[in-house]
């Protein structure tokens, strides 16, 4: 529902539900499941992006360092 608010909103009539329900069972299978093996490898780092931009991007950076 959120995506297809946002596309509404910004004219993106490429963005219908079909198109939209199939990027994100893309995102499950192809891109997902990355995150599992990366953690493995300790190279995931989970940031709080919840927040006024300025904090988050603290939270960012500062996991980056």
């Amino acid at each position: 529902a959120r995506l297809l608010n946002r596309a509404a909103e910004q004219g993106r009539t490429d963005d219908n539900e079909e198109v939209i329900r199939h990027r994100l069972k893309v995102y499950e299978e192809e891109t997902a499941p990355l995150i599992a093996i990366y953690r493995e490898r300790g190279i995931v780092k989970e940031v709080n992006g919840l927040g006024e931009i300025a904090d988050v991007t603290e939270r960012i950076l500062k996991a980056l360092s």
